[in-house]
């Protein structure tokens, strides 16, 4: 009597541990701390972890759990502990109405491209407590919401010999080709056939010998440590897994877990965790350790291969996957580096042609002058050959900072310079070409405006500015070059009264494109990269560059360079 007396408080007990844990289930699911993360899982692997669990948590029953999963089923897509969670409820809410019979899980492949799953009961005995098909408890509220969040539900219906009940489910086929992990001992292959490399860490010494000689057998060299400060010391770089039991003497598998991710992430080193205590909270613990996968003691030696193969083979692939990703990024980079070099080219062939033939043309008009040398205009003369050799050194020097720019090799630097003075250098370069057209250009910056910037890289920016300036503005205009200091900021503005540009213009007007470079209003030409390199330099100084334009109105253009002077003092 004392015997059944203990057995019922036992049982009650049982009962109401799994009532509380699916409570906590299924707050957590609910509140979404439980997150749902699919991948590619062995349905056969993941019932038998499942009945394994049930079988651990119902000590008592005399009823038999069949795993009738074909050996040959594709994987399947879910959150494998989820899923696992799924079953063993499923199984828990059958146990609840069978006092002496089987439970039978099996699946198959329907059309629609799904497994389907069934758990179907057949029972000898039924229990006093029977629940109906479909009746609503705390834990088909669990299953319902994890089948929720895979997109499937569950059915219930009684099966023609009416001697239980059958519950269904579909899930989704894996595009992961199967191969039967339970059905070859053939180990993963690392780099050059070596074997792969575990580390083991436990701190009894009859398990390490025992998993060491499974792993050996099964193709795996192995590192056995006895406790956490060992593992770290022995840990070498080309590990390829880890294999921990959670109860170690003085530092924890959690912590020891965590240090581990410290220095590899998820994808880098595989860890995999040993644990008796198989409730959600401690699989949450495990996870937000680190682990990449755990599996329940006692374990089946095949699920223990079959999973540290599964973890190894995803390593393998995301590995397979960012080489991909690099050559993909190294082809990208070979079609920009082609595009650059059929820009240079065309660059060279057309806008260095241009002032080239310049020089040839007066050469050539002097060469066959009729009359002496002296008739020809040596002013006229020597103003159209420095034109050309202006026009040929600024488009040399803006190709040799845009090359440098494209090949990764330029680099601003943090200097101060004076902006009045960079300013008037620059409208120096056009003074021969403003006085052709007769355009005005004043510099209106304060004498003592200072910017954190290196010199030549202002300089190339303003040169720009002011030759696209120079480039759109008619006879007889205007250009103005302002700056102040304001919020931090120095803003350098360049003003022109030219012709100005519409929206579609000025939304290509830092593309680097010829095709979108138009003639100045004197038939003047580019070659299509000045503002786009003027937009290149001020940005690897941490600034920024802004438009203003109206057609007939006019265009300013506005360098935004950070006031950081007091910081970075010279």
């Amino acid at each position: 009597e004392t015997k059944d007396t203990l057995a019922m408080i036992d049982k009650t007990g049982n009962i109401l541990s799994k009532s509380i844990e699916s409570m906590k289930v299924y707050c957590g699911l609910t509140r979404g701390s439980f997150p749902i993360e699919k991948s590619s899982c062995d349905l056969f692997s993941v019932t038998d972890t499942a009945i394994t669990l049930a079988l651990r948590r119902n000590p008592y029953t005399q009823v038999k759990i069949k795993n009738e999963i074909p050996g040959r089923l594709p994987k399947i897509i879910a959150d494998r502990s989820g899923l696992t969670q799924l079953l063993l409820y499923v199984i828990e809410e059958s146990l609840l109405n069978i006092e002496e019979g089987s439970i039978s899980i099996l699946a198959r492949i329907e059309q629609n491209h799904v497994v389907r799953v069934y758990i179907s009961e057949s029972i000898l005995k039924e229990t006093r407590t029977k629940k109906n098909p479909g009746e609503i408890t705390l834990s088909s509220k669990v299953i319902q919401k994890i089948l929720g969040l895979h997109g499937t539900k569950l059915s219930y219906y009684q099966d023609e010999k009416k001697t239980g009940s059958i519950c269904t489910f579909d899930l989704q086929i894996s595009a992961e080709p199967y191969v039967s992990e339970l059905m070859t001992r053939k180990p993963v292959q690392t780099e050059k056939g070596k074997k792969p490399l575990i580390m083991v860490v436990d701190d009894e010494e009859v398990n390490l010998q025992v998993l060491k000689n499974n792993l050996e057998i099964n193709g795996y060299d192995c590192i056995l440590a006895s406790n956490g400060e060992e593992a770290i010391d022995l840990f070498r770089a080309d590990i390829d897994l880890v294999l921990l039991y959670v109860m170690l003497p003085g530092m924890t598998g959690y912590e020891l877990c965590r240090i581990l991710r410290t220095r590899f992430d998820r994808a880098e080193l595989p860890i995999m965790i040993i644990t008796a205590r198989t409730g959600p909270s401690d699989l949450e613990e495990a996870f937000d350790a680190g682990a990449n996968d755990y599996i329940s003691k006692p374990f089946i030696k095949s699920e223990l291969i079959a999973r540290i193969r599964s973890c190894l083979n995803t390593k393998d692939n995301l590995k397979l996957k960012l080489e991909l990703a690099r050559l993909k990024q190294a082809e990208e980079d070979l079609v920009d580096i082609n595009i650059t070099k059929d820009r240079f080219l065309s660059i060279i062939a057309h806008d260095i042609k241009n002032p080239l033939t310049g020089f040839r043309n007066v050469l050539k008009q002097m060469e066959n002058a009729n009359d002496s040398l002296q008739n020809i205009n040596s002013k006229e003369t020597l103003v159209k050959l420095s034109r050309s050799a202006d026009g040929l050194v600024r488009l040399l020097e803006d190709l040799l900072e845009w090359a440098r720019l494209q090949i990764g090799s330029a680099s601003v630097k943090k200097e101060v310079c004076n902006v009045r003075s960079v300013v008037q250098d620059c409208i120096d370069l056009f003074t021969i070409h403003a006085e052709e057209k007769q355009i005005e250009i004043e510099n209106f910056i304060a004498p003592d405006l200072a910017a954190i910037i290196e010199q030549g890289a202002l300089s190339t920016a303003l040169r720009n500015l002011i030759s696209n300036a120079l480039k759109f503005t008619e006879r007889g205009g205007r250009i103005e070059v302002s700056a102040f200091s304001r919020n931090h900021e120095i803003q350098i503005t360049v003003k022109d009264s030219g012709n100005g540009m519409d929206f579609h213009k000025k939304n290509n007007l830092f593309s680097g494109d010829r095709s979108f470079s138009t003639q100045g209003t004197e038939g003047e030409t580019g070659s299509g990269i000045g503002l786009f390199l003027t937009r290149e330099v001020i940005a690897k100084a941490s600034g920024d560059i802004r438009v203003v334009s109206e057609e007939k109105k006019g265009s300013a253009f506005t360098i935004i360079l950070p006031d950081d002077y007091e910081q970075n003092p010279t």
